[in-house]
């Protein structure tokens, strides 16, 4: 797997098919991206953990349905929405938000860090 990935300039669709090819970090600086996880089978896995920064634009991140999912998001300007909670403002910080989806528990574990400078992020499943 990759450290690190980082966009490109414009949009940027990451879209990893296996658990073998995600990266612990994805970063986009100055255009939107979308990071699609429901293609990865998380639940061989003990917890996978993945860091998202977007710095000025929009991200979203798509989950799988069955994952159970704790994520710590910290907003510097702008917003986020975290499978259905909020943070936005300065310096706001949403810490353990956790989504054991429509399954309940079981699916495997994904820990998100999540961090957007000026901009907006979205996860949803």
């Amino acid at each position: 797997s990759y450290d690190r990935v980082r966009g490109v300039d414009g949009a940027v669709t990451w879209a990893p098919t296996s658990h073998r090819d995600l990266a612990v970090r994805y970063e986009q600086s100055f255009a939107d991206a979308v990071l699609d996880l429901r293609a990865i089978d998380f639940s061989e896995q003990e917890e996978t953990e993945i860091t998202v920064v977007i710095n000025f634009g929009e991200a979203t991140v798509v989950v799988p349905p069955e994952v159970d999912v704790t994520a710590v998001t910290q907003v510097t300007a702008g917003d986020a929405n975290v499978l259905g909670q909020r943070a936005r403002g300065m310096d706001n910080r949403l810490t353990d938000v956790v989504d054991l989806g429509p399954d309940g528990a079981g699916g495997g574990k994904l820990r998100l860090n999540l961090h957007v400078n000026a901009g907006h992020m979205e996860v949803t499943r």
